[in-house]
């Protein structure tokens, strides 16, 4: 997922929403947490999950990218290894 500073708030949501598992774990542990509080759990989740090495996390000028550590290992869509 690529979260840029300037995104609107219905974008963020859209972006975290679509993140599988994301919104279930929060509302899990954050029953009680108000729509926008969860939204801001679920920004912290991806935080956590990148400061223990479970993510992998790019922050460039304007925009952080979390994504998968072993996606490109397993997606061979994303670099071409030789192997085709």
């Amino acid at each position: 997922v690529d979260l840029f500073m300037d995104d609107t708030q219905a974008a963020l949501e859209k972006k975290l929403f679509s993140v599988r598992g994301l919104k279930e774990l929060v509302d899990q542990y954050y029953k009680k947490q108000s729509a926008e509080e969860k939204v801001l759990l679920m920004e912290f989740v991806l935080y956590g999950l990148a400061a223990y090495s479970q993510l992998n996390r790019d922050t460039l000028d304007q925009h952080v990218l979390f994504k998968d550590l072993f996606s490109s290992v397993f997606n061979s869509e994303d670099e071409d290894f030789g192997l085709n």
